[in-house]
Parts: C-alpha cells; sequence; structure tokens
C-alpha cells in the first residue's frame, strides 16, 4: 500500500497473502515482474517490488522464518539493477542480518542493504498514509 500511494507500481511474489484484510493481489499493481528486471534470477521470489520506469528499484523481502542468508541473496541477483534492497523483520533478527551482510558477496554492497523492522515499516507507511491524504486535500487531486 505504501508503495502505491507514492506512486511506484507493485509487485508481490504471493499474492494469495493477505494484508489489511485483503489478498496482496488485489494491493499489487502488477501481476508480473516489470519486464526491465526480469533477467535477474529469482527476481519473482522478492516478496515486493516497488518499480517506476526511472531507477532507483525498491525491493523487499520479509523474512520471519526462513535464512537471512537467502534472503539476502534473492535481493542480491538484482545487484546490476539500481536497486535498494530491504529487510522487513522482527528486531531479534536484525543481529542475523548484520551478521551475513557484512560477508561475501554482499559486503562489496553493503550500503544497499536495509534492515526494517515491521514496526518501522508501519510507521512508514502511516506517515506515507497521512501525506497523501494532505496532499489530495491541499491540491486538490
Amino acid at each position: 500500500k505504501a508503495g502505491n500511494l507514492l506512486g511506484f507500481k507493485t509487485f508481490v511474489a504471493d499474492p494469495s497473502r493477505s494484508a489489511f484484510e485483503k489478498k496482496l493481489g488485489e494491493i499489487a499493481t502488477l501481476t508480473e515482474v516489470p519486464p526491465i528486471l526480469k533477467s535477474a534470477p529469482e527476481i519473482s521470489r522478492i516478496d515486493v517490488i516497488w518499480y517506476k520506469s526511472t531507477p532507483p528499484f525498491f525491493l523487499f523481502e520479509v523474512e520471519d522464518g526462513g535464512t537471512m542468508r537467502e534472503a539476502l541473496h534473492r535481493l542480491y541477483n538484482a545487484i546490476a539493477f539500481d536497486a535498494r534492497f530491504f529487510i522487513v523483520s522482527p528486531i531479534h533478527n536484525r543481529s542475523k542480518f548484520e551478521k551475513w551482510v557484512t560477508t561475501a558477496p554482499f559486503k562489496e554492497f553493503e550500503e544497499r542493504y536495509n534492515f526494517r523492522t515491521y514496526s518501522e515499516l508501519f510507521d512508514f507507511y502511516k506517515e506515507v498514509s497521512k501525506f497523501t491524504s494532505i496532499r489530495e486535500r491541499f491540491l486538490r487531486l
């Protein structure tokens, strides 16, 4: 929802999952990975992609029960693109993120990787939602 509000086209790997009492497939605006990104291995397995025709692109992996290294590697597959990578996870996984992001092959691109908690993501969404509402009223969109 935040990506949509910010004007991105949004893709989700699993449209059958739910958020905000809706299926993610009802929230996402794309049913396929944008063609420019399709050459990246396993790109369709990235949990969420925010896309505009001009980079940067924003790629999100929600890491709750799998392995941090696998999530980082799925993001790494898109390293050739001007993209920012986000791991969204419970706070207790921050140490796993910090451990793995400083190892090869991720270390060279460490500045492109970001860790965000669920709480931080929700706070961001609330602020984006508030801004969008004010913008619409002020600009009469």
